[in-house]
C-alpha cells in the first residue's frame, strides 16, 4: 500500500500502445519512476481517438497491472492520474487579456496574474469545449514587456495567453476509460502532448532560447512553437508513422504488420544507414522477398515530407523561425527514423535534434516515444499542489495550467 507516500500516475492512449507510468514524489520534490507498463493498442486507439472502448479498457487494465507489478504495489492510494490528450478534438489559439492593478501601492501580485489568466479563460470559453491547459506566452505592464510582473509597479497588466481546449465529449471518453479500468474516484487531469513533452524532455536553456517541437507518433503528430520562453502555436496533425506503414504496405504489396515491424525494429533505418541494397523479408516458411531499400526510402520520404510540410504550413509567416536558438526538437517514436532530421531541416531551414526524457530513472525510458508520458508524470505533483491550495490553479507554474479542476 502507499500510505503516507505521494504516489501519482500517468496514462497515454496511443495508436501503437497504451502506456502507464507510476511515480513517487520524494520529500525533496524529485520524481522517482517506480512502475512502467505498456501493451499494444491493437486497433483500440486510432489517430489519438478511442475507437473500441472495451478493448481500450482491457489494455489499460493490463498496463496498470504490469506497472503495479514492477512497482511492487497497488494504486489504491494514487493521488492523481495525468492523461495525455491528443486527437482531432484538440484546438489551440492565443488570447490577449488584461486587468487593472488595484493594489494600494500599484504593485502586481499573484492575484493579478491569476486574474489575467481567468480573464483569458472567460474570453475563450465555449459551451461544448473544455479548456485543459493555459500557457502565459508573455506579459506587458503598462504596455512595457516584462518577463515577471510580480513585484513591479503599474496600472494595467496584460497577458498573451496560449489556450488549449478539447471537445468535451471526446475528452470524457479518455477519462471514462480510466474510470472503467478501476479508478472511479481518482482525480484525472489531461495534458496536451507537446506541453508534456516540453516539461519532460526540454531543458530550461532550450525553453528560453526558443524552439519548434514535433512529436511524431503512430497515428498523429503534435507540434509546438516556443518563442522567447512562451508558447505561440501548437496543434495536432492527424498523420503519423502508421500512415508510413500503410504506404509501404500498398507500395510494396506487403502485409501492413510486416511494414510496422520494419519501422518499429529500425530494419529500414539500419539498412539505409548501412547502405544496403535490399532487405530480405520472410513472408511465410521457405518464402522470402527481397525489397529494394531505395523503394522503401522513396515511399517513406514522400510521406514524411508531406507531414513536415503540413506542420510548416500551420506556422504563421509572422514567426521568424531562424531566431529559434534551440532550432527544431524531434521526439516521439517517429524521431527514431534517422532521415527525419534531414527532411525537417530541408523544410524548415533550421537545424534539429532528437530529445528524450530527462532523468526518467532506472526503468530505461530514455527513448523519444516516452517523452510525453514521462512529462505528464512529472507534471502530476503540480496538480497535487494545486489541490492542496485551492484558488492557485491558474498559476500552477510558469509553463501552463488547467482551467477547472475537481
Amino acid at each position: 500500500m502507499f500510505s503516507n507516500r505521494n504516489i501519482v500516475s500517468a496514462v497515454e492512449f496511443g495508436t501503437s500502445k497504451v502506456c502507464v507510468l507510476i511515480g513517487e514524489v520524494m520529500s525533496n520534490g524529485r520524481m522517482e519512476l517506480i512502475g512502467h507498463g505498456e501493451v499494444p493498442s491493437a486497433g483500440a486507439v486510432v489517430k489519438g481517438e478511442i475507437s473500441d472502448m472495451e478493448r481500450t479498457v482491457n489494455a489499460l487494465r493490463k498496463a496498470f497491472e504490469l506497472a503495479e507489478k514492477k512497482a511492487d504495489c497497488d494504486l489504491s492510494d494514487c493521488q492523481i492520474i495525468t492523461v495525455i490528450a491528443t486527437g482531432g478534438g484538440i484546438e489551440s489559439h492565443q488570447e490577449l487579456a488584461g486587468v487593472s492593478v488595484n493594489t494600494a501601492n500599484g504593485i502586481v501580485t499573484d492575484n493579478e496574474k491569476n486574474a489575467v489568466s481567468e480573464a483569458a479563460r472567460r474570453i475563450a470559453y465555449v459551451n461544448d469545449r473544455e479548456i485543459i491547459n493555459l500557457c502565459t506566452s508573455s506579459f506587458t505592464l503598462d504596455k512595457r514587456h516584462v518577463v515577471e510582473p510580480c513585484g513591479q509597479s503599474g496600472k494595467y497588466l496584460e497577458a498573451d495567453v496560449h489556450i488549449v481546449s478539447a471537445n468535451t465529449r471526446r475528452l470524457e471518453t479518455f477519462i471514462q476509460a480510466i474510470r472503467e479500468a478501476g479508478f472511479e474516484n481518482a482525480r484525472i487531469e489531461p495534458v496536451f502532448t507537446p506541453l508534456a513533452d516540453v516539461n519532460g524532455s526540454v531543458d530550461d536553456d532550450d525553453q528560453q532560447n526558443g524552439f519548434i517541437l514535433l512529436d511524431i507518433g503512430a497515428g498523429t503528430t503534435e507540434y509546438l512553437l516556443n518563442i522567447d520562453g512562451g508558447v505561440r502555436e501548437s496543434g495536432v496533425i492527424r498523420i503519423g508513422m502508421e500512415h508510413v506503414a500503410n504506404d509501404l504496405a500498398i507500395g510494396l504489396s506487403l502485409p501492413i504488420d510486416k511494414c510496422r515491424a520494419l519501422l518499429r525494429d529500425a530494419t529500414i533505418a539500419d539498412a539505409i544507414k548501412g547502405q544496403s541494397e535490399f532487405i530480405e523479408i520472410q513472408l511465410r516458411p521457405r518464402h522470402a522477398r527481397k525489397i529494394p531499400v531505395s523503394s522503401c526510402e522513396c515511399i517513406i520520404d514522400a510521406r514524411l515530407r508531406e507531414l513536415v510540410s503540413v506542420v510548416r504550413s500551420k506556422i504563421p509567416v509572422k514567426h521568424s523561425l531562424n531566431t529559434l536558438g534551440a532550432g527544431g526538437l524531434l521526439t516521439g517514436g517517429g524521431a527514431l527514423y534517422p532521415p527525419f532530421k534531414e527532411i525537417f531541416t530541408s523544410e524548415f531551414d533550421i537545424p534539429c535534434r532528437t530529445v528524450v526524457p530527462i532523468k526518467p530513472g532506472s526503468l530505461s525510458l530514455e527513448k523519444p516515444q516516452y517523452s510525453a508520458v514521462w512529462g505528464a508524470l512529472t507534471l502530476a505533483p503540480e496538480f497535487v499542489e494545486v489541490q492542496r491550495r485551492p484558488g492557485m490553479l491558474e498559476r500552477l507554474f510558469s509553463k501552463f495550467s488547467r482551467d477547472g479542476g475537481n
